[in-house]
């Protein structure tokens, strides 16, 4: 994996006005993270949480009240900084009366002048990838959800950039859709991509990312791998005993509590069935009783 930054965000922040009387809407407050190449980078939060407002600025859609975020080092207001970036939004438009080769052309027209000389995947290619070789003279009216999905990704991938930014890639797929996206985003991060993704379902984000930022109305709760998140919060430990005929269960907070704990059942003569640390998701860890808010 790469030392080098593909995306930093740097106090960002955004305010929406709202109108004449309304006032200000705060949606962004000073977030500042890394995203290094090489990684499976998970942006998290729920609807609202400022990924989208984010995610836009990186790519120059809007601009920043304060702060700045930079692409390989050039300010995302600078269109070079997109000349290595794919990108799939949350609600991409689908040009409904063209079939999936007409869809890739356009947008490889597009990105031309950021592309030439390139020599670039081509559109069979690029969907055979995504998985969905057999439909390129079927017109995307006749697509489902998920394969609109795909064709969305085949089109982030045209310029076969180093940097792939997508905004809820799995958003409105079903169990088997999503789980052959999160296996497309890996296979795609060995082939040498980096890949930033924002998502509100926790499973996707704890099942491929090696690091997560976690948004809260517009604030940075957390950045960093994701095995320290929860490792940081599994000091609870569980001890199932027998004692009377019957099975128990103890919790207890601490490591050492926990062998001390157990040391007294021991001598009162229970009989101990097992000992080890409480595991915890994600969820719990975010947004559970226990979790970081």
């Amino acid at each position: 994996m790469s030392d080098q930054t593909a995306i930093r965000f740097s106090g960002l922040g955004k305010v929406y006005k709202e109108g004449l009387w309304r006032g200000s809407k705060p949606a962004l407050k000073d977030v500042s993270f890394d995203v290094m190449q090489g990684q499976i980078f998970g942006f998290l939060g729920a609807n609202g949480a400022g990924k989208t407002t984010s995610i836009k600025i990186a790519l120059g859609l809007q601009s920043a009240t304060k702060g700045k975020v930079e692409i390989f080092g050039i300010d995302s207001s600078d269109a070079r900084s997109r000349a290595r970036v794919g990108f799939l939004p949350e609600r991409p438009y689908y040009h409904l009366n063209l079939n999936a080769q007409e869809f890739l052309n356009f947008h490889r027209s597009i990105r031309s002048a950021h592309d030439f000389g390139k020599k670039l995947p081509g559109n069979q290619d690029l969907l055979k990838l995504v998985g969905i070789p057999d439909v390129g003279s079927r017109l995307l009216r006749n697509f489902s959800k998920g394969m609109l999905q795909r064709v969305g990704l085949a089109q982030a991938l045209i310029s076969d950039p180093d940097l792939v930014i997508l905004d809820e890639p799995m958003s409105g797929l079903d169990p088997v859709g999503r789980r052959e996206v999160r296996n497309l985003l890996v296979d795609l991060n060995r082939a040498g991509k980096t890949i930033f993704f924002s998502s509100h379902i926790l499973s996707d984000i704890e099942s491929i990312c090696q690091r997560i930022a976690f948004l809260e109305k517009g604030e940075l709760k957390y950045c960093g791998k994701i095995d320290d998140l929860l490792e940081s919060h599994s000091r609870e430990y569980e001890i199932l005993y027998r004692e009377g005929g019957k099975m128990l269960r103890m919790n207890v907070s601490g490591k050492n509590e926990a062998k001390a704990a157990v040391e007294k059942l021991w001598s009162r003569g229970a009989e101990v069935e097992s000992f080890g640390p409480v595991h915890h998701s994600l969820e719990d860890v975010l947004f559970g009783e226990k979790g970081a808010r």
